[in-house]
């Protein structure tokens, strides 16, 4: 589970880097920012391509940053937890995609102070999914998505009211609408505070 972590890691590098550039995330083969050369196989390994490199690109000796296989150790880490927690599930396998959604989400967020929408259009359906697993009742689905919105949107609207300027941004308005559905009415004002 670690080694599917660490690829799926490696997917999460590839697009906090590439989403916020509007570059394609799918069909555009892994490449240096740099010199721009296409990786090769032994460049593609995740933390061990890191490792053996010396932490420098293969082609130009650009140095590459430690948020790579950080990016990838976090997210490495995190599918362990979730296979130790819930097993070979249905379950584990969303909970799994949901931190990759996070992952480049908190990654985009903290390099280029936005959240990109491709990520909300990925955590909808897999709230949805997670919760028709569980067996969520829909009242709560439903009131977790219409407070969370509630609360980005009173945010969203008040801060501009009082300060005459944006505090939050629609991207953040998103993730409160998205953050409630997930985790629905109970557990959305802890995490407010959170």
């Amino acid at each position: 589970m670690v080694a599917v972590g660490l690829t799926f890691g490696s997917f999460v590098t590839l697009a906090s880097y590439r989403m916020p550039r509007g570059e394609d995330i799918v069909v555009k083969p892994s490449r240096c920012p740099s010199c721009e050369t296409k990786l090769d196989f032994f460049d593609l390994w995740p933390v061990f391509s890191w490792l053996t490199s010396g932490a420098k690109c293969r082609h130009c000796a650009m140095k590459i940053s430690a948020r790579y296989p950080l990016t990838e150790l976090a997210t490495g880490g995190m599918f362990l937890w979730l296979y130790t927690q819930f097993g070979f599930t249905p379950l584990c396998g969303v909970l799994c995609l949901m931190w990759v959604m996070l992952m480049i989400m908190i990654v985009v967020d903290l390099e280029h102070y936005l959240i990109p929408d491709q990520v909300h259009y990925v955590l909808l359906p897999l709230a949805l999914l997670y919760h028709w697993l569980l067996k969520t009742p829909a009242d709560d689905v439903v009131g977790g998505l219409l407070m969370g919105a509630g609360v980005g949107l009173a945010l969203h609207h008040g801060y501009r009211l009082l300060r005459k300027k944006e505090g939050l941004g629609y991207g953040d308005v998103k993730f409160f609408a998205v953050a409630g559905l997930w985790l629905g009415v109970r557990p959305f004002v802890p995490f407010l505070f959170f």
